[in-house]
Order: C-alpha cells, then sequence, then structure tokens
C-alpha cells in the first residue's frame, strides 16, 4: 500500500466513523459532509511535493516569510501550521502564495495540517526535513533556514491531500481579527461557518460503508439505522447536538 492510498483508507475510515455517529443527535442540519474528513476525501486533491521551485518562487517565498515575521511576528514553528500557513500566504504582495489545508503523510502518520503552494508545489514551512527522532533538541526550535523546510520538494513517503478553495488574504485577514485566534477552516469553533462549508453539493456520491466499519460502530451503539441510503448523493438530514463539536471526533481507534 503506498502512502497516499494508506492516506485515503484513513480519511474513508473516519469519514464513515463520524457520519454513523452524527446520525443519532437531536438537532436537524442539512449537510452533505459529515465532517472534515469526508470533505477532504471527496473535494480534495494531491499537491505536489516532488518539484522543486524556481529561483523566482524561491524569491517570492522569501520575502513572504520576512514579510510574516515582520508584520505578524511568525517565527514558522511546529505545531502551528494553520498560523504559519495562513501569515505566509497574507504577507505574499505578489498574491502567488496560496493556503491549503487537508491532511498529510510527514515522518510518523496522517495529521490534519495546512501548508502553502506556489505554482501548485507545496510551501510547508511547518515541518522540517528531518524528523524529530533525527534531531530531538532542535526540532521544535525556530530558524530561518528555508533549506531545512519543506519547499518544493518533500522527503520520501510525504504526502500532501487538500483543498485550496479557501478565502483570499483579505477574508482570512478579517476572520483572523474577528475571532483573535488563526482557526482551521475545516475544524473550528464557528459553527454558522462549518454548517455552510458542509452543506455543499458532493463532488461524488458517498461510497457505502464498509463492512468493518460498520461493525464498530454497531460494536460500539454508533450506528444510526434510521438515516437515509449510505450511497445517496444528496442532501440528508443529520441530527447534531448542540453541544457537540463540528466535526465531531469519535474516542475510536482511527485504524481498523
Amino acid at each position: 500500500m503506498t502512502p497516499l492510498d494508506a492516506l485515503r483508507r484513513y480519511l474513508r475510515q473516519w469519514a464513515e466513523i463520524q457520519w454513523g455517529h452524527q446520525t443519532r443527535a437531536a438537532r436537524t442540519a442539512a449537510l452533505t459532509y459529515s465532517g472534515m474528513y469526508d470533505y477532504v476525501l471527496d473535494r480534495g486533491r494531491v499537491f505536489d511535493s516532488a518539484t522543486a521551485l524556481t529561483a523566482d518562487e524561491v524569491d517570492v517565498v522569501r520575502v513572504a516569510a520576512e514579510e510574516a515575521e515582520a508584520m505578524h511576528g511568525c517565527a514558522f514553528q511546529t505545531r502551528d501550521c494553520f498560523w504559519n500557513a495562513q501569515v505566509l500566504a497574507m504577507s505574499d504582495p505578489t498574491e502567488t502564495v496560496r493556503y491549503c489545508e487537508g491532511f498529510a503523510q510527514g515522518h510518523v502518520f496522517p495529521v490534519h495540517h495546512a501548508w502553502a503552494t506556489i505554482g501548485g508545489k507545496v510551501v510547508d514551512l511547518t515541518w522540517r526535513r528531518v524528523s524529530l527522532g533525527d534531531e530531538p533538541d532542535a526540532y521544535h526550535e525556530p530558524d530561518d533556514a528555508l533549506d531545512r523546510r519543506i519547499v518544493g520538494v518533500a522527503p520520501e513517503g510525504f504526502v500532501y491531500f487538500g483543498c485550496d478553495d479557501y478565502p483570499g488574504s483579505e477574508e482570512m485577514q478579517r476572520r483572523m481579527d474577528e475571532h483573535e485566534v488563526c482557526w482551521s477552516f475545516l475544524d473550528c469553533d464557528d459553527e454558522a461557518e462549518m454548517v455552510d462549508r458542509y452543506s455543499v453539493a458532493r463532488v461524488s456520491p458517498r461510497p457505502p460503508m464498509s463492512p468493518a466499519v460498520r461493525m464498530l460502530l454497531e460494536a460500539n451503539g454508533m450506528l444510526d439505522e434510521d438515516r437515509q441510503s449510505d450511497g445517496a448523493a444528496d442532501v440528508r438530514e443529520v441530527r447534531m447536538d448542540t453541544d457537540d463539536m463540528m466535526p465531531w471526533e469519535p474516542e475510536v481507534p482511527p485504524c481498523i
């Protein structure tokens, strides 16, 4: 199984688990997606992490990174991927650096992640090219060396799978100012924003639930047999508790 195949399988399993849970709740909302896993799996694509940036593209990224540090104090530290990628895109005067969000396979396992692109190529100033195991003391330390980051060419086995259909710089800045926090676009505390995103039309029909996931949901009492057909492509009635985070993370292992 390739890293991309493993990532798609991970997304599919979590999408099915989220859907199985959300149909048990009490409040009604018309959603086409069960959450961020389902959304990215249906609307996402692989981003190029095997092609080097041109000299001009490197210059654009370097200027944007310097502007991000000067204007926003962004040091591009690890674990700050949403902040790093959004501020980098907002700080690019050429408006050729785009914000992307989805899931990425790095040194260890797939995670919800954000990065930027230029010319369709990955620019990830959050992750380092070396693993935490290789440089445990220095991995989380900020530095200014772009050659230590993922700029165009990622290490072997890395996969970036996500979407770039997010607002431009002005809207990102307005959102950041309004909430006083740099949120993910796929998983934030603004319920209205989440409902808007996950009620758009699907690109492809929802595939049938796999037997393994169905068995897991049934065993945990999480499956609602009253939901509409698994293969339906139209808008469904999804009942959610008002206290539920959306998308909700069930307390079961992601790998089956």
